[in-house]
This record gives structure tokens, sequence and C-alpha cells, in this order.
């Protein structure tokens, strides 16, 4: 009983860390869209855990971004990619 609790638990906590890289990834992409705004800067804005595993890109009229969720379950890690998107700021 005691492992399946465990587990349980551990699934939690990643769909916890899942939430907050899907903020995170809304409030970057956000920032990225903004007139000016650089890479740097963008990953700054980004907790260290998660700077690592982020992605820009910049097409035609949109800013795409990707984060990599910290894994706490193993193997979980390659599968869990939150992707934003938000329309360039024209100034």
């Amino acid at each position: 009983m005691l492992p399946l609790l465990a587990f349980a638990a551990l699934a939690c906590l990643q769909a916890l860390l899942v939430a907050i890289t899907l903020v995170l990834a809304q409030h970057s992409v956000d920032r990225a869209a903004q007139p000016h705004a650089t890479r740097s800067q963008v990953a700054r804005s980004l907790p260290a855990g998660w700077r690592r595993g982020m992605t820009l890109q910049h097409t035609k009229h949109s800013v795409e971004l990707s984060l990599r969720a910290p894994a706490v379950l193993p193997g979980v890690g390659r599968v869990l990619r939150i992707h934003a998107t938000a329309p360039e700021v024209r100034p």
C-alpha cells in the first residue's frame, strides 16, 4: 500500500510541475512577443530549472516558445514539453 501512495504523491507533484510550466510558458511567450525582447531577457525571466529546456522561435506574425517540465518520475521528462504561442506585438 505504501508504494502505491508514494507513486500517487509523485504523480501529483509531477502534475503540479506541469501546471507551473504551463503558466511560465505563457508568461514567457508574452514577454518574448514584446518589441525588442531578446532571448536572454526571456530566459532570465524563467527559474533556473526551466531555462535549459527552453526553445524560442519567431515566425512571421507570432512567437512560439517551448519549455520542458522538470520530471519527478523517471522517463517522463522527455515527453513533457509545453508549447505556447503569442501574436507578435508591433511597436
